[in-house]
């Protein structure tokens, strides 16, 4: 079954943690259909190029600490951790909040209150941006280029 929540519209209208990006799995997934994901699966892993141009994007360093964390109840926040460990930033610097953000709230935590603009820098889409033109500054710890089995052959 389809989960009937929408993330980015739960970002745009908040809270979130003031600062924070929308980091969006599907959004840096290569393209169904694509050279990168032929079979046209969901939720593939990004290149490494894709990878780093989404963390150029949100002005990310390959020395910085990412803290990884969602809403109540959401099932995905985990791919996301993942995603950021196994595609080149240094495992060590990327933190899973354990609670959700009412709990961080409920602990003191600050959080960043209204309606974000659709346009605002922290809800880019890959696709509008022309990645696979540009030549990434951020440099992944090592290529995630793993072998892509093909189950049939």
């Amino acid at each position: 079954p389809r989960n009937p929540r929408n993330g980015r519209a739960e970002f745009i209208s908040g809270p979130r943690i003031s600062g924070a990006f929308y980091f969006d799995i599907d959004d840096i997934a290569p393209v169904m259909g694509s050279a990168d994901n032929p079979k046209k699966l969901p939720h593939m892993k990004p290149s490494s190029k894709l990878f780093a141009s989404a963390m150029d994007q949100m002005g990310i360093s390959p020395s910085d600490t990412l803290y990884v964390y969602a809403t109540k109840d959401c099932a995905f926040y985990h791919r996301a951790y993942w995603t950021l460990r196994s595609c080149g930033h240094d495992p060590s610097l990327v933190k899973l909040v354990q609670g959700s953000l009412n709990e961080w709230e409920e602990c003191g935590g600050e959080l960043e209150e209204g309606q974000l603009p659709e346009e605002d820098e922290r809800l880019f889409r890959m696709s509008d941006l022309n990645w696979d033109e540009k030549t990434p500054t951020y440099q992944v710890m090592s290529d995630n280029e793993d072998v892509v089995v093909d189950m049939d052959q």
